[in-house]
Protein backbone atom coordinates (compact mmCIF):
# COMPACT_ATOMS: atom_id res chain seq x y z
CA UNK A 1 0.00 0.00 0.00
CA UNK A 2 0.99 3.70 -0.70
CA UNK A 3 -0.70 7.09 -0.38
CA UNK A 4 -0.53 8.50 -4.05
CA UNK A 5 -2.16 11.65 -3.83
CA UNK A 6 -3.23 13.75 -1.04
CA UNK A 7 -5.05 16.90 -1.22
CA UNK A 8 -4.55 16.85 -4.81
CA UNK A 9 -1.11 16.63 -4.78
CA UNK A 10 0.59 13.48 -6.24
CA UNK A 11 2.74 11.77 -3.59
CA UNK A 12 5.73 9.41 -3.43
CA UNK A 13 6.09 8.34 0.12
CA UNK A 14 7.18 4.58 -0.66
CA UNK A 15 5.41 1.66 -0.03
CA UNK A 16 4.06 -0.49 3.42
CA UNK A 17 2.56 -4.36 3.52
CA UNK A 18 -0.55 -4.64 4.62
CA UNK A 19 -2.74 -8.04 5.15
CA UNK A 20 -5.66 -7.73 2.79
CA UNK A 21 -8.36 -9.17 3.91
CA UNK A 22 -11.33 -9.13 1.40
CA UNK A 23 -11.84 -8.29 -1.66
CA UNK A 24 -15.11 -7.94 -3.83
CA UNK A 25 -17.43 -5.73 -5.41
CA UNK A 26 -17.72 -3.88 -1.85
CA UNK A 27 -14.72 -2.88 -1.68
CA UNK A 28 -10.98 -3.70 -0.37
CA UNK A 29 -10.86 -4.92 3.52
CA UNK A 30 -7.11 -4.63 4.92
CA UNK A 31 -5.56 -4.49 8.09
CA UNK A 32 -2.55 -2.38 8.90
CA UNK A 33 -0.50 -1.43 12.01
CA UNK A 34 -0.94 2.20 10.49
CA UNK A 35 -3.38 4.49 11.67
CA UNK A 36 -4.92 6.41 8.72
CA UNK A 37 -8.08 8.44 8.88
CA UNK A 38 -11.23 8.43 6.60
CA UNK A 39 -10.59 11.12 3.88
CA UNK A 40 -11.52 11.74 0.35
CA UNK A 41 -8.05 14.05 0.46
CA UNK A 42 -6.25 10.84 0.77
CA UNK A 43 -5.99 8.49 -2.36
CA UNK A 44 -4.34 4.79 -1.63
CA UNK A 45 -2.69 2.44 -3.97
CA UNK A 46 -2.54 -1.12 -3.35
CA UNK A 47 -0.62 -3.45 -5.56
CA UNK A 48 -1.18 -7.42 -5.13
CA UNK A 49 -0.53 -10.74 -7.01
CA UNK A 50 -3.22 -12.35 -8.13
CA UNK A 51 -3.45 -15.82 -10.42
CA UNK A 52 0.43 -14.50 -11.78
CA UNK A 53 -0.88 -10.98 -12.55
CA UNK A 54 0.12 -8.13 -11.05
CA UNK A 55 -3.15 -6.13 -9.83
CA UNK A 56 -3.24 -2.36 -8.84
CA UNK A 57 -6.14 -0.77 -6.94
CA UNK A 58 -6.92 2.88 -6.15
CA UNK A 59 -9.12 4.13 -3.17
CA UNK A 60 -10.06 5.92 -0.45
CA UNK A 61 -10.64 4.57 3.51
CA UNK A 62 -14.17 4.20 4.01
CA UNK A 63 -14.16 3.25 7.99
CA UNK A 64 -11.98 2.24 10.58
CA UNK A 65 -12.20 0.63 13.62
CA UNK A 66 -9.42 -0.82 15.84
CA UNK A 67 -9.53 -4.47 16.35
CA UNK A 68 -6.39 -4.81 18.96
CA UNK A 69 -4.12 -2.99 20.20
CA UNK A 70 -2.27 -0.91 17.01
CA UNK A 71 -4.24 -3.25 14.36
CA UNK A 72 -6.49 -1.48 12.36
CA UNK A 73 -8.70 -2.76 9.26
Amino acid sequence: MTITLFKGKNMNLGQTEVLIEDMGLGGLRFLSNIRLTTSDDIILQFQAEMMGETVIINGIIVWVKEIRDKLYP
